[in-house]
């Protein structure tokens, strides 16, 4: 009987080991799906930002080639009214506000008894 109660603790032992084997291989299999996804979100990412940086430096060059004095010219000259000063015209008026002094003061009241 002892023999008996043996190979089933032995056989449910390996039974259970057999589920542990099958249920790590489906755990392992799960992370490299999940770490997968990680990567192609990654991969996607640095290609957004690699598009942006080339966004942002052609926006560089536009703006710098809107602000240049040539193109302000250009587009000044289709306008009516809007002239290039000449520096002996020009007068540059600097104002400067002094602090006002603060005052504060305190006055005690006598109170007749």
């Amino acid at each position: 009987m002892k023999r008996r109660q043996k190979s089933f603790l032995g056989s449910a032992f390996k039974f259970f080991l057999v589920i542990l084997l099958i249920l790590s291989i489906f755990v392992m299999l799960g992370q490299k799906n999940a770490l997968t996804g990680v990567e192609y979100n990654i991969s996607m990412l640095e290609k957004k930002k690699m598009q942006l940086i080339r966004d942002r430096d052609s926006l560089k060059v536009e703006k710098a080639r809107l602000a240049s004095i040539d193109s302000i010219k250009k587009v000044s000259s289709n306008q009516d009214g809007f002239h290039f000063p000449d520096r002996k015209m020009v007068i540059n008026i600097e104002t400067v506000t002094e602090p006002e002094p603060r005052t504060a003061t305190y006055s005690q009241q006598s109170n007749p008894r």
